[in-house]
């Protein structure tokens, strides 16, 4: 619940960013605008691997500036340009 009105509220606010959803499974979750883009992978069913081995390279692939992890842990490999957030 907490994601998904932080999510609507910045969809509110910002109309100039784009924003990638990282999931390491699918999720029901309607996309604001073309902007926002969503994007799951599966190497593992275990979240907390796939934060570590899947999801530095999307980072670095997508040239994300900030990511904001709503776990309590960030990748390992992330790229060292990248700020990031956790909450």
């Amino acid at each position: 619940m907490y994601v998904r009105s932080v999510l609507s509220e910045l969809s509110k606010i910002d109309h100039e960013n784009e924003y990638i959803l990282y999931a390491h499974k699918d999720f029901d979750y309607k996309l604001p605008n073309s902007r926002w883009q969503k994007k799951t992978g599966a190497l593992t069913r275990y979240g907390s691997v796939w934060i570590q081995s899947e999801l530095p390279f999307w980072i670095k692939r997508d040239k994300i500036d900030i990511f904001w992890g709503t776990q309590h842990n960030l990748p390992i490999l992330m790229p060292k340009k990248t700020k990031a957030v956790l909450t």
